[in-house]
Protein backbone atom coordinates (compact mmCIF):
# COMPACT_ATOMS: atom_id res chain seq x y z
CA UNK A 1 0.00 0.00 0.00
CA UNK A 2 2.81 2.43 0.86
CA UNK A 3 4.51 1.80 -2.50
CA UNK A 4 1.57 3.38 -4.30
CA UNK A 5 1.85 6.58 -2.24
CA UNK A 6 3.91 9.59 -3.39
CA UNK A 7 7.46 9.95 -1.98
CA UNK A 8 6.77 12.63 0.63
CA UNK A 9 3.75 10.78 1.96
CA UNK A 10 5.79 7.57 2.36
CA UNK A 11 8.15 9.39 4.71
CA UNK A 12 5.35 11.05 6.65
CA UNK A 13 3.67 7.69 7.24
CA UNK A 14 6.72 5.42 7.45
CA UNK A 15 8.75 7.45 9.94
CA UNK A 16 6.07 7.56 12.67
CA UNK A 17 5.48 3.83 12.24
CA UNK A 18 9.21 3.15 12.71
CA UNK A 19 9.28 5.40 15.78
CA UNK A 20 6.28 3.62 17.30
CA UNK A 21 7.92 0.23 16.68
CA UNK A 22 11.17 1.47 18.28
CA UNK A 23 9.36 2.85 21.36
CA UNK A 24 7.39 -0.39 21.79
CA UNK A 25 10.57 -2.46 21.44
CA UNK A 26 12.46 -0.32 23.94
CA UNK A 27 9.52 -0.42 26.37
CA UNK A 28 9.65 -4.22 26.32
CA UNK A 29 13.31 -4.43 27.35
CA UNK A 30 14.21 -5.55 30.83
CA UNK A 31 14.89 -2.64 33.15
CA UNK A 32 17.01 -2.99 36.27
CA UNK A 33 17.62 -0.21 38.77
CA UNK A 34 20.11 -0.81 41.59
CA UNK A 35 20.05 1.44 44.62
CA UNK A 36 21.98 1.40 47.87
CA UNK A 37 19.75 -1.22 49.50
CA UNK A 38 17.31 -2.35 46.78
CA UNK A 39 16.88 -3.68 43.25
CA UNK A 40 13.95 -2.66 41.06
CA UNK A 41 13.14 -5.04 38.23
CA UNK A 42 10.66 -4.32 35.45
CA UNK A 43 10.07 -7.42 33.34
CA UNK A 44 9.90 -7.49 29.56
CA UNK A 45 6.17 -8.20 29.52
CA UNK A 46 4.35 -4.85 29.58
CA UNK A 47 1.42 -6.35 31.49
CA UNK A 48 3.48 -7.26 34.56
CA UNK A 49 4.40 -4.54 37.01
CA UNK A 50 7.80 -3.72 38.42
CA UNK A 51 9.16 -5.42 41.53
CA UNK A 52 11.29 -3.68 44.16
CA UNK A 53 13.34 -6.00 46.37
CA UNK A 54 15.30 -4.91 49.42
CA UNK A 55 18.66 -6.64 49.83
CA UNK A 56 17.69 -7.68 53.36
CA UNK A 57 14.58 -9.47 51.99
CA UNK A 58 16.62 -11.68 49.63
CA UNK A 59 17.03 -15.23 50.92
CA UNK A 60 19.03 -16.73 48.04
CA UNK A 61 20.51 -15.92 44.65
CA UNK A 62 21.36 -18.51 42.03
CA UNK A 63 22.89 -18.13 38.61
CA UNK A 64 21.66 -20.29 35.77
CA UNK A 65 22.40 -20.14 32.08
CA UNK A 66 21.42 -16.61 30.96
CA UNK A 67 19.33 -15.79 34.02
CA UNK A 68 19.56 -14.86 37.66
CA UNK A 69 17.05 -16.37 40.08
CA UNK A 70 16.35 -14.31 43.20
CA UNK A 71 14.27 -15.74 46.04
CA UNK A 72 12.99 -13.26 48.58
CA UNK A 73 10.43 -12.91 51.36
CA UNK A 74 8.28 -9.80 51.26
CA UNK A 75 8.33 -8.24 54.73
CA UNK A 76 4.81 -6.83 54.38
CA UNK A 77 2.98 -9.98 53.28
CA UNK A 78 5.51 -12.54 54.65
CA UNK A 79 5.19 -14.53 51.43
CA UNK A 80 8.10 -16.00 49.52
CA UNK A 81 8.54 -14.98 45.90
CA UNK A 82 10.91 -15.89 43.09
CA UNK A 83 12.09 -13.47 40.42
CA UNK A 84 13.77 -14.72 37.25
CA UNK A 85 15.85 -12.00 35.60
CA UNK A 86 16.85 -12.89 32.04
CA UNK A 87 20.36 -11.77 31.17
CA UNK A 88 20.13 -12.39 27.44
CA UNK A 89 17.97 -9.31 26.76
CA UNK A 90 19.99 -6.92 28.93
CA UNK A 91 22.73 -4.62 27.70
CA UNK A 92 26.27 -5.65 28.64
CA UNK A 93 26.93 -2.71 30.97
CA UNK A 94 23.66 -3.22 32.82
CA UNK A 95 24.30 -6.96 33.07
CA UNK A 96 27.80 -6.44 34.48
CA UNK A 97 26.54 -3.92 37.04
CA UNK A 98 23.81 -6.31 38.21
CA UNK A 99 26.12 -9.32 38.48
CA UNK A 100 28.92 -7.45 40.24
CA UNK A 101 26.47 -5.89 42.72
CA UNK A 102 24.93 -9.26 43.50
CA UNK A 103 28.37 -10.88 43.91
CA UNK A 104 29.58 -8.15 46.25
CA UNK A 105 26.51 -7.55 48.41
CA UNK A 106 24.89 -10.99 48.41
CA UNK A 107 27.92 -13.29 48.30
CA UNK A 108 26.79 -15.10 51.48
CA UNK A 109 23.35 -15.86 49.94
CA UNK A 110 24.56 -17.30 46.64
CA UNK A 111 23.70 -20.87 45.84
Amino acid sequence: MSLSLPGNLKISIGLPILIIIRVFWQYNLVYISIGEDFITYRPAAPIRSSVSILFKEITSVSYKYNKVVINYINNISNKQYTVNIPLSVMEDAEKEKLLSTLHIILKDKEI
